[in-house]
């Protein structure tokens, strides 16, 4: 049977109608995505540059180019992506992955797993009071794959009563990877060279046997 025309009939709300009459949404969009894929680039430049001095990592880390990756739909919003230093295998990852992520904010994160797990856990948990001193997110789920930082994937580690080497402890012990995490609100997007370079070298200070 056809489809009647009460069936074909298109209702869109008042939301959706505004949306769809607004020819400068996908101009902006592009002109944001732009700015924010030169900024990526400045970013690894400088990351390639301050990361020499970090003897305590094995060169090999370092060896792998960074990438910008961009894609439309990480829990429904566009995002674009640097990983510098990267090494992603089957079962070891070491990389410092920085996200845009629309509509909620940047990230900075530090992802160990693997052998690199096992040859600095004790280094980080050494280091966590420290790291606790500003704001650092870490696991509090087991994905190591979600990049959210939601109130249900990642804890504060200086947000308890408890030593932050315990919480950083009973983190890795129930996981079996690290995540060092820090995030820039989106409004602040004009400091993010400096957080996210400051980030990088809390972290990787953090490695340090």
């Amino acid at each position: 049977m056809p489809l009647s025309m009460i069936d074909a009939k298109i209702t869109l709300s008042t939301e959706e109608l505004s949306a769809i009459r607004n020819t400068d949404f996908f101009r902006i969009k592009s002109d944001v995505f732009d700015t924010v894929r030169k900024t990526m680039g400045h970013l690894n430049n400088e990351l390639k540059s301050v990361s020499l001095s970090h003897t305590q990592v094995p060169a090999v880390v370092f060896e792998n180019s960074g990438k910008i990756s961009r894609g439309e739909n990480y829990k429904g919003l566009p995002y674009m992506i640097l990983d510098y230093p990267r090494i992603f295998k089957r079962h070891d990852v070491f990389a410092f992955r920085s996200m845009f992520w629309w509509g909620n904010h940047f990230a900075f994160t530090l992802h160990l797993s693997g052998t690199y797990f096992e040859r600095y856990k004790e280094s980080i948990v050494a280091s966590a009071n420290e790291l606790a001193r500003k704001p650092t997110l870490i696991p509090a789920i087991a994905d190591q794959w979600d990049h959210t930082l939601s109130s249900t994937a990642v804890v504060d580690l200086g947000g308890y009563d408890t030593d932050a080497k315990e919480v950083m402890t009973n983190s890795m012990d129930q996981h079996g990877f690290a995540k060092l995490s820090r995030k820039l609100a989106l409004d602040e997007a004009a400091s993010l060279m400096p957080f996210a370079l400051e980030t990088y070298d809390d972290f990787m200070k953090a490695l340090r046997l």
